[in-house]
């Protein structure tokens, strides 16, 4: 059965008139999962933060849904703790009291208390708040009320997951950190929902295990919370380095759409160790707000340099979100993913680059460059269809001179057939040949001489004897009097 489990955020603000203001923040958050009952029931724990000098004494109450959760257990925190009392408990309350002996009181943020509860039942699709402060009566060193402002009380909600979700920053709750959690996070951003204000963290705590300590709004102190756990998680997190997200399979790519991803490189030809931008580009979209792309590459021939961020999505003012690029040299891909907020109007329109990749060319020979697995969501969070294209570059100024230049496809994938160009410095004999992932042949297209200059072949995707060949990857050979170049493209229908 699936866990139920919670991210919830319940903000004060606590001022006197001789202060500034400070808060008081509550934090609930899925740390763990156990058994009971043959159930799979969330175990919650209510972290009671406060920042706030010279405080001596507190008394709070903490109200909560006991229809939906199970009051387990309260334990002290580690400030203004000396004198806890046992907590007071009702069906649908807990109070706990605790004071400091410190003369002057505290002067250093922390926890209040830990209160644990079980979730008894799958969260409910509403909006009615589970958790709230029923009384926060906050004393300073004299016995002095410290005002608690009635309109900063923030309530916490339940939120429905599937599976554990112990991480932070995981928003739907499916065990990583992906494309997806930046969609909700910057959607959360814009509308300033508080299931996503996890920043500031608290200061000595460092990811996996940042303790957040939500200050009532969304913004870069949050960003830099989700950042660090993101890092963490493709770096060291669990189950390994996982450097590439994968597009989930119920988003396609499709063909023949008005929105073309496409990678965009400045030279046709580069020489070993020279350097090579590709700008990852999006053509003809509309209300564009978040994108997610895996740019590949041949590593034999290439290795990435850097990758910086774009300026399309900043055209209209605003402010963009460029995580941490994902780079898998050995595969020879390269996972972008980026978003923005704040903008005028929310989304852009138009065509531009969201990334820019510096390859370094390494080794001789052809380096197709592609995009796959990308997604782009509009301002509606609905997806926007896009079709993807390819580019290729020769690489070694020693091939050309032989006499094989430029080699490409295009487009790439193929739906269902394709055009391979390729150019010759000087006359010669070209056999071009078509090959299955075996290394079968599939289907001989040129075996003739060629006039120098550049040539054109169209492939309809048969075989010898006619027939369509099954969708997949396959690859064109080319050879011009001893030279030769192997290329791959992908046959989609």
């Amino acid at each position: 059965m699936p866990s139920t489990w919670r991210a919830a955020t319940v903000g004060l603000d606590a001022a006197t008139a001789t202060c500034a203001t400070f808060n008081l923040a509550y934090f609930l958050y899925r740390l763990a999962g156990r058994r009971l009952n043959n159930d799979w029931m969330g175990v919650l724990f209510a972290l009671v933060y406060l920042l706030f000098p010279g405080l001596q004494a507190a008394n709070v109450i903490v109200a909560f849904d006991p229809d939906l959760i199970e009051y387990v257990q309260a334990v002290k925190g580690d400030i203004i703790a000396d004198t806890w009392q046992t907590p007071l408990l009702t069906d649908s309350t807990v109070e706990f009291n605790t004071s400091t002996t410190t003369i002057g009181g505290e002067t250093t943020d922390g926890s209040m208390a830990t209160i644990t509860f079980d979730a008894k039942v799958n969260a409910p699709n509403d909006n009615i708040p589970d958790i709230t402060f029923l009384l926060v009566d906050l004393r300073d060193s004299e016995n002095n009320p410290i005002h608690v402002s009635d309109e900063r009380k923030k309530p916490g909600y339940l939120i429905a997951g599937q599976g554990d979700c112990p991480l932070l920053g995981d928003f739907n709750c499916d065990g990583i950190i992906d494309f997806e959690d930046l969609v909700i996070f910057t959607f959360g951003w814009i509308s300033q929902d508080s299931r996503v204000d996890i920043g500031p963290g608290q200061s000595g705590t460092s990811a996996p295990d940042i303790i957040p300590l939500p200050d009532g709004k969304v913004g870069i102190k949050d960003l830099i919370v989700f950042s660090h756990m993101w890092d963490w998680f493709y770096t060291s997190g669990p189950g390994g380095a996982k450097v590439i997200i994968a597009a989930p399979a119920d988003v396609p790519l499709t063909q023949d759409v008005g929105t073309v991803m496409r990678p965009v490189v400045d030279v046709d030809a580069v020489e070993v160790g020279q350097e090579v931008k590709v700008d990852v580009w999006i053509d003809d979209v509309q209300d564009l707000i978040a994108a997610h792309a895996v740019l590949t590459f041949d590593p034999e021939n290439c290795e990435v340099v850097t990758v910086e961020r774009g300026s399309f999505l900043s055209e209209n003012g605003a402010y963009v979100i460029f995580m941490t690029p994902l780079i898998d040299e050995a595969r020879g891909a390269v996972a972008i993913n980026t978003s923005c907020v704040n903008g005028s109007p929310l989304g852009v329109d138009g065509s531009g680059s969201i990334a820019t990749v510096i390859l370094r060319a390494t080794g001789e020979g052809g380096v197709l460059v592609s995009l796959e697995e990308c997604q782009l969501r509009n301002v509606d969070n609905a997806a926007i269809p896009v079709s993807t294209r390819s580019v290729a570059m020769s690489v070694g100024t020693e091939r050309a001179e032989e006499g094989l230049g430029l080699v490409r496809n295009y487009p790439n994938p193929a739906n269902p057939g394709t055009e391979i160009e390729f150019s010759l410095v000087e006359d010669g004999r070209v056999v071009l040949t078509v090959y299955n992932i075996l290394g079968q042949r599939v289907r001989t297209l040129v075996d003739e001489r060629r006039s120098a200059g550049t040539h054109t072949i169209e492939w309809d995707s048969t075989d010898e004897e006619g027939d369509l060949v099954p969708v997949g990857v396959y690859l064109y050979g080319i050879e011009v009097d001893g030279t030769q170049q192997m290329k791959k493209l992908l046959i989609l229908r």
